[in-house]
């Protein structure tokens, strides 16, 4: 009797760890994804991914060769993201090898200055349209950045309007790495596109798509 009792706790003691190790292991499931950053030389997306993964204030522009980190985007309580982040350099020399760092991408985010209108209209012009013809069904973010300056800002919401429109993008969003708004938005906003939730994307970002997003990422 006394060895039939050990051995019924130690089944009921083993189904109950198991159960917590399958409960741990679905609620730490972490999907792993990539992003690549796209824009003009100095249009911000540098100090974009350094206010992102670094700590510190000095945010002064570094010419960008390429660079990538990886970063955990918690979602939720149960939900968390590894997202590749690729800094790709905006130099037109850099055209024909940039294009190796796209492999495997599930999010374009295009940035430009908001006072600049011409990076903006080279978003339309050049990085949308690279973008697109290596992967037409990838999801993209719009990002303008230094949206701190106001008093110089030059970016008018109909121009803004028509971009997002003619390059489909699926949301788009404002951001300073200077006194650090919507930073983590931005990165929040790729990974629940990378992982087909733009569903849970905050409305005020959000943008009308035609198109079906394709997920592809794998999960760890």
């Amino acid at each position: 009797m006394f060895m039939e009792n050990k051995t019924n706790a130690f089944v009921s003691n083993s189904r109950a760890f198991l159960a917590r190790t399958l409960t741990l292991k679905k609620m730490t499931s972490r999907k792993s994804c990539k992003a690549i950053l796209l824009g003009d030389s100095n249009c911000g997306k540098t100090s974009l991914w350094k206010k992102h993964t670094e700590t510190g204030t000095n945010y002064n522009h570094i010419p960008t060769v390429f660079e990538f980190s990886e970063t955990i985007i918690f979602l939720d309580k149960n939900s968390e993201v590894k997202l590749t982040i690729w800094d790709t350099p905006g130099s037109s020399e850099f055209d024909h090898v940039r294009l190796l760092s796209f492999d495997g991408v599930d999010v374009f985010v295009l940035c430009f200055d908001l006072n600049l209108p011409e990076s903006l209209e080279n978003v339309q012009t050049k990085w949308a349209k690279e973008a697109k013809a290596f992967s037409p069904s990838t999801p993209i973010v719009l990002c303008g950045c230094k949206c701190d300056l106001q008093d110089v800002n030059k970016c008018d919401k109909d121009m803004i309007d028509k971009v997002i429109q003619q390059i489909d993008s699926s949301a788009y969003i404002e951001c300073s790495s200077q006194n650090n708004t919507n930073v983590e938005e931005i990165f929040k906003t790729i990974s629940f596109l990378a992982i087909g939730e733009a569903n849970k994307i905050k409305s005020e970002f959000k943008c009308k798509t035609k198109k079906k997003n394709v997920n592809r990422c794998c999960v760890t």
